[in-house]
């Protein structure tokens, strides 16, 4: 907030405080200067009229209206504005790099994170919105220059940075500044005494992964090799080959999101499934802190089931790679052109009796199985599961799948393309006499 002096014709000075938004401005033979009265939003105290003022400013500053006029003011340092037409910036032209050349400029350059993120510049009275926002900074002036930097100290309100190396004269001091809200630069000294390095600390995995996120998004399988050529050529560092491969995960995550945020939506996947897909099947199996699986059935899949499949249902389960592994259980059939048509799927803690029972009693209620001769379940070697299949329909038909049954017959030491062709011979045998051949 700044307040004004009226300095008469006659060369008096006035000693009413008149705040900017309450001046009367039809005086034609007055001139105005600005009076800094050392106010901010910390420390104050609030009066009848709804203003604030400092109570810690200096004795020889009146604050307050209706000053005593026998007070002698502290204004060295403040020069006079002559306005001529009588106009007056408001506040938020006082803060704008735009002021005109007449007045006083009371702004700072702020930093700007999109054009300045890669190349900051940093320089005295620079605004940063918080701490953290200022050392990100220097690290990424630190990547642009080739320089290493470290903070001392480094808290919250204050942070200086300075150069690694010994005997270097670098330094850049910014503290909080209350009354205007933010932290800014308070001093610097851009001088290096030292060589610039080929290997950066600030050049991090996540660096690279922002700085080259348009690219990862084109190649997710972007190469290590290949994003070390790139980063040499354009910053000349040089990174290691865990740096490129955590880069290259860590964009993975920017672009298709982490495991944690993906679990936190599965209410939202779950709603927007039965949104999209009315008639859906979509059930979360959880307690109030352990989730347990999903299983998911869309409508359009039970309705392709029914049109044009042979009821010919193929189960198992996979592993699943990631933070959380578990398991995925799928069922599967095949359709009037002999390609596999997927039905349902569920995601489990893992692959055992329990969970198998809880998907093939879903699986039921949208396929309506029937326990009849006109069913038929392939199934790998699971005991598990051919122990529930047995269970719940045992009038149904009970095959293996040939590939599980050829991976037991290699790991058993029966090799060769010789055995290899005479066990699919004997499985796409439809005759009896086929089979014995």
């Amino acid at each position: 907030m700044i307040l004004y002096l009226v300095k008469t014709s006659c060369g008096m000075v006035d000693s009413t405080f008149i705040p900017v938004a309450f001046m009367d401005l039809t005086f034609e033979e007055e001139e105005w200067i600005p009076l800094k009265c050392h106010l901010n939003d910390s420390d104050d105290e609030v009066n009848d009229d709804g203003f604030q003022f400092d109570t810690n400013a200096p004795e020889r500053v009146v604050v307050g209206f209706n000053a005593d006029p026998t007070v002698e003011f502290e204004v060295a340092g403040i020069e006079e504005l002559e306005n001529d037409d009588g106009y007056y910036p408001s506040e938020e032209e006082l803060h704008t790099d735009n002021s005109s050349s007449e007045e006083e400029n009371y702004s700072f350059p702020f930093y700007d994170v999109e054009k300045e993120k890669y190349n900051p510049q940093l320089e005295v009275g620079k605004e940063f919105k918080n701490i953290e926002e200022f050392k990100e900074a220097v690290r990424n002036h630190g990547v642009a220059t080739r320089h290493n930097f470290k903070f001392r100290p480094n808290d919250g309100e204050r942070a200086q940075a300075i150069c690694k190396k010994d005997n270097c004269k670098f330094r850049i001091w910014a503290s909080l500044n209350k009354a205007l809200g933010c932290v800014q630069i308070k001093s610097k000294n851009s001088e290096h005494r030292c060589m610039r390095d080929r290997t950066n600390r600030h050049c991090t995995a996540r660096y690279i992964a922002e700085r080259y996120l348009e690219t990862f998004k084109v190649d997710p399988d972007w190469k290590t090799r290949l994003i070390k050529k790139v980063v040499k050529d354009d910053l000349k560092l040089t990174v290691s080959d865990v740096t490129t491969w955590r880069a290259r995960r860590y964009a993975r995550i920017l672009i298709e999101g982490s495991d944690q945020h993906q679990f936190g939506l599965l209410r939202s996947f779950a709603v927007e499934i039965l949104r999209t897909n009315p008639g859906s099947t979509c059930i979360i199996a959880m307690n109030a802190e352990k989730f347990h699986g999903i299983y998911v059935c869309l409508e359009a899949c039970k309705r392709g089931f029914f049109e044009g499949c042979r009821q010919l249902l193929g189960l198992d389960g996979c592993f699943l790679k990631g933070t959380f592994e578990g398991q995925m259980l799928v069922a599967v059939v095949l359709d009037a052109n002999d390609c596999i048509y997927p039905v349902a799927y569920a995601i489990v803690e893992r692959e055992n009796a329990t969970t198998w029972r809880w998907f093939i009693g879903h699986l039921d209620e949208d396929l309506k199985i029937m326990n009849s001769n006109e069913w038929t379940f392939m199934i790998g070697r699971q005991k598990d599961l051919q122990n529930v299949i047995e269970d719940l329909y045992p009038k149904a038909e009970h095959r293996f799948c040939v590939r599980h049954m050829y991976t037991n017959f290699f790991r058993a030491d029966f090799k060769g393309l010789t055995l290899k062709d005479y066990l699919w011979r004997a499985a796409k045998s439809t005759t009896i006499s086929d089979w014995k051949f």
